[in-house]
């Protein structure tokens, strides 16, 4: 396994690769290591002979939050799957002049709560994705929102690649897997579960024919009940995250909120 910094010998591995006629599988990651990280790996090397991970975000930030320490890195070199890290030295480059020009990705950015927060993560994975032009790309469904942005990305710009998506994967209280999750003190585990409790009540509302208006209202309020601060919770069409209605059939459920520091989200799709 190699650890790569510089562009030009990133690009010489893959058109090495390219002329071996490998098929290339990338695993873009967002946030500071954690276990889900590794199954997502793994299921990267069933779909290609050459699994690239890319750490998109900055070293700053990494050792800002002190979470990215040498044990997450002695865990992945160990790791038979990957055969390449690649750190860039300029994660945010531009890559697209305008996503305005782009018609299904410019209505997701407009609508979602987070544009700025969106528009960086599509245009650092479309940098990603012109550099190395992989067969595959591995994302994970605890970050939906995130994973149909790169979708819709794709798609627009016609880039030659597929997606393939995991489950969320869950500690063994039901709390979504994130790096984040050692901010969450010991007391307040117990609380922090009941945000994925709360996105299922609603969905049990919602599957009974509740109004989405209704459902959202509670919802804030059950959240706030826990201790939560919400950030957001929202009904959204999951296949293009546009605004629903109650004659909908396909929900997704969309919820992020303050536990004290720690911001936790989840989500839940389902069919009625």
């Amino acid at each position: 396994m190699t650890i790569m910094f510089d562009e030009l010998k990133l690009h010489q591995q893959l058109c090495q690769w390219q002329n071996q006629g490998f098929s290339t599988a990338l695993v873009p990651i967002m946030e500071p290591l954690h276990r889900g990280h590794f199954t997502l790996i793994a299921r990267a090397k069933q779909h290609a002979q050459k699994v690239i991970v890319c750490m998109c975000f900055p070293k700053s930030f990494m050792e800002s939050i002190s979470l990215q320490n040498s044990q997450d890195y002695a865990l992945l070199l160990q790791n038979s799957f990957v055969d390449l890290v690649y750190q860039p030295e300029d994660y945010s480059r531009p890559c697209h002049p305008s996503w305005s020009v782009l018609p299904y990705i410019s209505d997701v950015l407009t609508y979602l709560r987070q544009p700025r927060s969106f528009r960086t993560i599509a245009k650092v994975t479309c940098g990603l994705l012109n550099q190395m032009r992989p067969t595959v790309v591995c994302l994970s469904e605890k970050d939906f929102q995130q994973m149909m942005v790169i979708r819709h990305m794709i798609a627009d710009l016609s880039m030659p690649i597929h997606i393939i998506s995991m489950p969320t994967e869950r500690e063994h209280d039901g709390l979504a897997i994130s790096a984040y999750n050692r901010f969450i003190t010991k007391d307040a585990r117990p609380q922090a579960v009941q945000l994925k409790n709360t996105i299922e009540w609603m969905a049990d509302k919602l599957s009974a024919g509740r109004s989405i208006k209704h459902v959202v209202t509670a919802g804030k309020l059950q959240l706030r009940t826990w201790g939560f601060q919400p950030d957001y919770v929202e009904v959204l069409d999951p296949t293009n995250l546009q605004p629903t209605t109650d004659a909908s059939h396909q929900l997704g459920i969309f919820a992020a909120a303050f536990l004290g520091e720690p911001r936790l989200s989840d989500h839940l799709v389902i069919k009625r």
